[in-house]
């Protein structure tokens, strides 16, 4: 994986203020750029999943839903260039097949997350975290109908909580793996997966300012007595 920088190399040029009126204490500070090319922040957004897969996973298993990993494979002579290609044309038709039959005759909710993964090759395969029943021969069998590769398993998740585990192995490889096409997600979620959004600090209130109107507030606060810590990134 590639070291992980002491903070944001591409911070954004907005400003953003944050106080806590109870601990008279503020903050001003650039939001980080969330780029995964980003060392700083392809760490922080791996642990962002993480935190997702695992509460969504957490929510999933308590509603009753069965969890498991899939892994799909592309064709044995592919390229990094057709198995990038090829996989927006596949992975839809594949998902609705997997949507269908997951859930025809109410049986059962269709929603998941997917990791592209690319091998040293360059070439693409992908893991999925799905609630759904469909097993290795399914996907055996319909991968390779929608463009996929024939080595394709479904396997039951025991745990839920080894869903972050997943997360957390295969979005390492792909951070150290840079060679992706501009703007290419390396993670992705059905819009069923739940959002559970990260508990934010209590007490604190965050505004965008611009850069002028941060140093007058910088200036305001220090006057009434609070304690600020300017964290914008010196050039």
């Amino acid at each position: 994986m590639i070291k992980s920088a002491s903070r944001c190399t591409q911070e954004k040029t907005i400003t953003m203020v944050g106080i806590n009126a109870e601990k008279k204490e503020a903050v001003i500070f650039n939001p980080r750029c969330k780029s995964w090319k980003c060392p700083y922040c392809a760490e922080k957004n791996s642990q962002d999943w993480q935190y997702r897969v695992l509460k969504g996973a957490l929510e999933l298993s308590a509603q009753g839903h069965a969890l498991r990993f899939i892994t799909l494979t592309s064709r044995t002579y592919a390229t990094p260039t057709t198995s990038l290609y090829y996989f927006k044309q596949n992975w839809p038709k594949l998902q609705r097949r997997a949507k269908y039959n997951t859930e025809k005759n109410g049986a059962g909710l269709w929603t998941y997350i997917i990791i592209p993964e690319q091998h040293k090759t360059g070439v693409l395969h992908c893991h999925l975290i799905a609630t759904t029943d469909l097993t290795s021969r399914w996907w055996h069998d319909n991968g390779y109908a929608c463009g996929f590769g024939f080595q394709n398993k479904s396997i039951p998740v025991e745990n839920p909580v080894g869903c972050a585990g997943y997360v957390t192995k295969y979005l390492a490889k792909s951070i150290a793996y840079n060679q992706w096409p501009p703007k290419f997600r390396r993670i992705r979620a059905s819009q069923k997966w739940p959002v559970v959004a990260k508990p934010k600090p209590e007490g604190w209130e965050y505004k965008a300012h611009t850069d002028e109107s941060a140093w007058f507030e910088y200036f305001l606060l220090k006057d009434y007595g609070y304690k600020v810590t300017d964290q914008r990134r010196e050039e």
